[in-house]
């Protein structure tokens, strides 16, 4: 029987006409043999239902649109943990069984590097460990840092990926002293590492099933083609006291040309002594 594969994409959408690797991915993928279905479950926001209006989301099997949860701790994960969940519950409304999830922001560029038939390495994986759950990493124990993993994609089969769909929902009945606190309990990286490891999923290192792509964001490839390097912090005005890291106000922008325009203005204050 062929195997079956749900792609995920989730959360906000990002420079979807930059994004010119899901359609060669799922390719590969289709013409492995394997069934690929592929769901969307994005912010309803002015620039979705813009691209949505215009037929440029029609690659998905089933989009959904819904609204940001509100009060959501700015610079975490809350928002993407409550996305995450939706998304995994409206791929379950289908009634389809799937044998592999592949979960991802849609702003991140997807390369086959290798023979994509690596993906097997999986199935035969989730064939010796008897329907525990399983999420397989992107990169080795080695080359992370402690506590943390790549929050970018989600690579897990079923039961794996749904265990996930609580940790939104139990923040606010958590007695965990260890992740009690909001900004710790949604961190970026640390906090999925730490449920993970919470809720007994068994993780498998990407050298262990010879992971076949690479992975790198839209945004991150684009600065690179404008030279510009956002890791600094600055001031918008010489009187404001408060400063701001570059990186976090690029994270901001969802289309290419707003992006453009904010990094000109800055390479023209860095250029001026300005910052």
């Amino acid at each position: 029987m062929d195997k079956r594969i749900a792609l995920q994409l989730f959360g906000q959408l990002r420079f979807w006409p930059e994004q010119k690797t899901i359609i060669p991915f799922v390719d590969k993928l289709r013409d492995a043999g394997y069934l690929v279905d592929i769901y969307g479950t994005f912010w309803n926001d002015e620039y979705t239902m813009n691209l949505n209006t215009h037929g440029k989301l029609d690659i998905f099997s089933k989009l959904n649109l819904i609204e940001e949860p509100d009060n959501a701790e700015p610079f975490t994960l809350e928002k993407y943990y409550y996305c995450l969940s939706q998304s995994n519950l409206y791929r379950s409304k289908e009634g389809i069984d799937y044998d592999l999830i592949i979960a991802m922001r849609p702003d991140l560029n997807i390369k086959v590097t290798k023979d994509i038939n690596n993906f097997e390495n999986i199935f035969n994986i989730l064939e010796q460990v008897n329907n525990k759950p399983v999420i397989f990493h992107v990169n080795d124990k080695i080359q992370r840092p402690e506590d943390w993993v790549d929050d970018k994609i989600i690579i897990a089969n079923p039961v794996g990926i749904d265990k996930l769909n609580n940790i939104y929902s139990d923040y606010d009945i958590s007695k965990d002293v260890e992740l009690g606190n909001k900004s710790l309990y949604f961190r970026y990286h640390n906090s999925l590492c730490l449920h993970i490891a919470k809720l007994d999923i068994l993780q498998i290192d990407s050298s262990e099933w010879e992971m076949p792509i690479v992975l790198n964001l839209i945004r991150h490839a684009l600065l690179m083609e404008m030279k510009f390097d956002d890791g600094f912090f600055y001031k918008k005005s010489k009187s404001d006291l408060k400063e701001f890291w570059a990186r976090d106000i690029a994270k901001t922008f969802q289309d290419y040309n707003s992006l453009v325009s904010w990094v000109d203005e800055m390479k023209i204050q860095l250029k001026k002594n300005l910052i």
